[in-house]
């Protein structure tokens, strides 16, 4: 899990301009390339046949005339694969197993575990899986969580 605190990035203000779904359309469909914004918002454009003509005529209020790069959305995979990783320690698997279930190495499981045990979330995932029942893992934050509602993750 990365860590994403920074200044807004283009998926971040495009979405704040069209809404979540039609950015997520755009990174699912134009992901990983430029896309030229036309200056007139035009009904049978592409991206206006894609997104919705609302969503097109305020993206090309916003950005007409210009080309965007939009990213390839990866980083949602990788978040999505490092809590499938978080769920396996939790529930026991060493190391060497989960990398070579994932195909990482386990400097990287390693540091994954460092990650979530930093931030606190195993509980959190293992209730919304619903593992653990809310008196378990009562709190969500390290510094907040007494020793019985802390879960310890035994190193491979």
């Amino acid at each position: 899990m990365m860590d994403r605190i920074k200044a807004n990035g283009v998926l971040e203000d495009v979405s704040a301009e069209i809404g979540y779904t039609a950015t997520s359309l755009l990174v699912a469909w134009f992901g990983g390339a430029n896309v030229y914004i036309p200056a007139t918002a035009d009904k049978s454009h592409p991206v206006a046949r894609l997104i919705g003509h609302a969503a097109f005529r305020r993206l090309v209020a916003a950005y007409g005339s210009e080309t965007l790069w939009i990213p390839g959305g990866h980083l949602e995979a990788m978040d999505r694969r490092d809590r499938l990783i978080a769920e396996r320690l939790a529930h026991g698997a060493g190391t060497r197993e989960i990398a070579a279930e994932f195909g990482i190495t386990e400097r990287r499981v390693q540091q994954l575990r460092t990650h979530v045990e930093s931030k606190g979330l195993i509980p959190m995932i293992l209730r919304a899986r619903g593992r653990i029942p809310r008196s378990t893992a009562q709190a969500e934050r390290p510094d907040q969580a007494s020793p019985a509602a802390q879960l310890t993750l035994p190193l491979s």
